[in-house]
C-alpha cells in the first residue's frame, strides 16, 4: 500500500492495518485511517491523520478440470483418477459428473471434498465411446463449474491376434502356441477357430481361458495350405471377435534326401550313413532304395524308422558305376518322396602296385 502527501512536512508514517472480512469473489470499498506526524520546527510537532478510501479486488472463485482434458483414453473395470484445480474459495465440496456428447451420463459422486482429485472405479458395464467429457461443481454454488476441453475415450473391449498372424509355418504333429491380446472386458473365455480360405475349417477349442494363449498339437492328418487364419471370439459376444492379419502355412509333408546327394564316392564292402530329413509328418517309417541311371537297381530296405539315418552296408558285388542316386518314400503315402539331387559314384575297383614300382 502506498500513497502521497502534499505537505512536505509530514514525516515518519506509520503502517495501517486494513480489513480482511472481504467477501471471496466481490470487489470491496471501505476506508482505513492514516496517521502521521506533523513537524513544523524542532519545537512544535502534532500528529495528523486522515481517512482514505481502499478498494480490494478479491480472487473470483473457479474450477479447472485438468483430467481427463481430452485424447486419454480410459479402460472398463480400471481405476482413473480425476483430477482439478481450484483457485479463491468455490466451496468445499464438489460434485462429479459423467457426460456422453454433452449429455450427463452418470453422476460419478454427488459430493466429495474439493481437494483437486478423485479415484473412479469405470464400470465394466459403462458404455463404449469416444466422446466423453468429466464435469465438475460446486455444491455450494453452480456456478463456479467446468468441463473437460476435450473428449476423452471409452474404448470398446477388443481382441487382438499376435500369433499365428502371418507367414509363420506350422507343421502338422507339433504343438504350437496360439497368442492373442485382450482390451476391457470382452469376456472371461473365448473361442477359437480355424479358418481356410476365409471359411471355418475346424473349431481348435469351443472355450478356453482368455488369458492370452493356448497350445494347439496341429493333427497330423490336417490339410496342407497356405491360407490358414486363426480367430478369436467371445463367448459371451460374438461382436468381440478378430482374425489373424495375414496367412500362415501348414504345409505339405516332405522328405529331403541329404546324403548322398551328389559327388560321393562309395565304396563296394563299406558302410555307409544314408541320411534325410523330414517335415510335415509324411510318416512313421520309410522306404530306401538304389536308383541307377534312374532306374530301380534294388531296395535297401523295404520298411525303416522315419528317424533321419540308415546305415548301409555296400554289397561287394553291386555293380560300379556313376549314375546311382538314392530314393527315400514313405511307406504310409507314396507321394511324399525324394531323390539325391544329383549322382554319387561306386567306383570300379582298382590295384595300385605299389613296390616293387621301379628302379
Amino acid at each position: 500500500m502506498s500513497w502521497t502527501v502534499s505537505n512536505s512536512g509530514v514525516v515518519n508514517i506509520i503502517p495501517v492495518k486494513a480489513r480482511t472480512d472481504v467477501t471471496g469473489g466481490v470487489t470491496s470499498t471501505f476506508t482505513a485511517l492514516i496517521k502521521g506526524i506533523a513537524i513544523v520546527n524542532a519545537r512544535n510537532a502534532s500528529v495528523v491523520s486522515n481517512n482514505i478510501a481502499l478498494i480490494v479486488n478479491a480472487i473470483v472463485p473457479s474450477i479447472k478440470v485438468a483430467y481427463p482434458n481430452g485424447g486419454e483414453k480410459w479402460i472398463r473395470g480400471t481405476t482413473q483418477m480425476i483430477k482439478w484445480n481450484s483457485t479463491g474459495s468455490p466451496g468445499t465440496y464438489v460434485k462429479i459428473e459423467l457426460l456422453k456428447a454433452g449429455v450427463l451420463n452418470r453422476v460419478i459422486i454427488s459430493s466429495t471434498l474439493n481437494d483437486g482429485s478423485h479415484p473412479w472405479l469405470i464400470p465394466v458395464t459403462q458404455a463404449w465411446g469416444t466422446d466423453y467429457k468429466i464435469r465438475i461443481t460446486s455444491t455450494t454454488n453452480p456456478v463456479y463449474s467446468d468441463t473437460s476441453d476435450n473428449n476423452f475415450t471409452i474404448p470398446a473391449p477388443s481382441f487382438s491376434v499376435v500369433s499365428p498372424n502371418g507367414g509363420e509355418k506350422w507343421i502338422r504333429g507339433t504343438t504350437q502356441t496360439i497368442k492373442w491380446n485382450s482390451t476391457e472386458s470382452p469376456g472371461s473365455y473365448i473361442k477359437i477357430e480355424l479358418l481356410k480360405a476365409g471359411v471355418l475349417n475346424r473349431v481348435i477349442i469351443s472355450s478356453t481361458l482368455n488369458d492370452g494363449s493356448h497350445p494347439w498339437l496341429i493333427p497330423a492328418t490336417q490339410i496342407p495350405g497356405v491360407d490358414y487364419k486363426v480367430k478369436i471370439t467371445s463367448t459371451i459376444n460374438a461382436s468381440n471377435s478378430d482374425t489373424s492379419d495375414n496367412n500362415f502355412i501348414i504345409p505339405a509333408p516332405s522328405i529331403t534326401v541329404a546324403s548322398p546327394n551328389g559327388g560321393e564316392n562309395w565304396r563296394r564292402g563299406t558302410t555307409q550313413t544314408i541320411k534325410w530329413s523330414s517335415s510335415g509328418s509324411p510318416g512313421s517309417y520309410v522306404k530306401i532304395e538304389l536308383l541307377k541311371a534312374g532306374v530301380l537297381n534294388r531296395v535297401i530296405i523295404s520298411s525303416t524308422l522315419n528317424d533321419g539315418s540308415h546305415p548301409w552296408l555296400i554289397p561287394a558285388t553291386q555293380a560300379w558305376g556313376t549314375d546311382y542316386k538314392i530314393r527315400i518314400t514313405s511307406t504310409t503315402n507314396p507321394l511324399y518322396s525324394d531323390t539325391s539331387d544329383n549322382s554319387f559314384t561306386i567306383p570300379v575297383p582298382s590295384f595300385s602296385v605299389v613296390s616293387p614300382n621301379g628302379g
